[in-house]
């Protein structure tokens, strides 16, 4: 009959350090200095990320209240309401439910 336990003497001389860039008590791959091919992710621009979103919403605001002002036949003196009626909408919609 063969012995189905695993051989643990074997296991047990492997030096803690076999496998580079983990450290004990470390997680693998934490430190990019430990892996010099490693390429890390660029920093996230958040000013230009920032304005990318506005410049989109002033443009969302700007076709929904062109089609505010088409659906009452361009009739002058409404501009402003057009506008504003779009903002809160497109406000509203941005909100998270």
């Amino acid at each position: 009959m063969h012995n189905l336990k695993p051989d643990r003497s074997a296991a047990a001389k492997i030096p803690a350090r076999a496998h580079p860039g983990i450290r004990s008590g470390a997680h693998p791959g934490t430190h990019p200095e430990e892996h010099p091919g490693a390429v890390t992710a660029p920093r996230p621009d958040t000013e230009a990320a920032a304005r990318r979103l506005r410049e989109c919403h002033r443009c969302r605001v700007a076709d929904r209240a062109y089609f505010l002002a088409e659906a009452r036949g361009f009739a002058p003196g409404h501009e402003l309401d057009d506008w504003l009626a779009a903002e809160r909408v497109e406000d509203a919609l941005e909100r998270p439910i």
